[in-house]
Parts: C-alpha cells; structure tokens; sequence
C-alpha cells in the first residue's frame, strides 16, 4: 500500500464511524447555517432575520471594521456558523461575539449583496 491510499483508509474508516443521519448529503456544501428540523439546529427563522450593518473606525487604531448586529433570537452557534462562512467567502479576518459579528475592513457593499443569498435582509 502506498503511501497516498494511508489517508483514503483512514476516511473510509471515519465515514463508516458516521452515525446514521449525520452523513454528507445532510450537511451544507460550505457553512453551517442551512435550516434543518434537528433539535438545537438553525430554523426555518433564519429566512427572515434581520442583520443590521454597522461601519465603525474608531476604537481600532484607525482602522476600519465593519460590524452585523444579529437578531436577539439567533443562537450563538448560529452567529458563529454565520460569521465563518462571511470570512471565508470574503477573505477577510474577524469575529463573532455577544450577538455581534466583526468583520475587518469596509465589507458593506459585499455584505449587502451575499447576504440575500444566504437568506438574510439587511438594514443599514
């Protein structure tokens, strides 16, 4: 066995460990924050939630950052799921805190047009 099949046995080996209900096809391609009917999971409420888009610059040195304010009923797993697929999507740093999500820079304009895609409206 060569080398590069090592790490094919060993994902074979993992997929089989999946239990059932928690295989690919039922997780989202590249986030986290799909609506599903599991316990705990996003909600079908994710399609009308509000994110509230904020410039700041003061406070970090000069430097600007743009912030979303989440709605008081999204759950923090959510937040976090949401804010690692806007940095990945956008390139950019920042983080996700108290309901509130950072992103480094002046995202606005990008923001407004990839949030619609994921199911959000924005304001502001």
């Amino acid at each position: 066995m060569s080398m590069s099949d090592d790490w094919k046995d060993a994902l074979a080996a993992i997929r089989a460990a999946v239990t059932p209900g928690e295989d690919d096809s039922a997780r989202s391609a590249d986030d986290g924050i799909e609506p599903t009917d599991t316990a705990g999971g996003p909600t079908d409420c994710v399609k009308a939630w509000t994110l509230e888009i904020i410039y700041e610059r003061k406070g970090r040195g000069g430097h600007p950052a743009t912030i979303m304010v989440c709605p008081q009923g999204m759950s923090d797993d959510d937040v976090d799921a949401l804010a690692g697929t806007l940095r990945r999507r956008l390139g950019v740093g920042g983080s996700a805190r108290g309901g509130e999500i950072l992103l480094q820079g002046d995202r606005r304009d990008a923001l407004r047009t990839m949030l619609p895609s994921l199911g959000f409206k924005t304001k502001g």
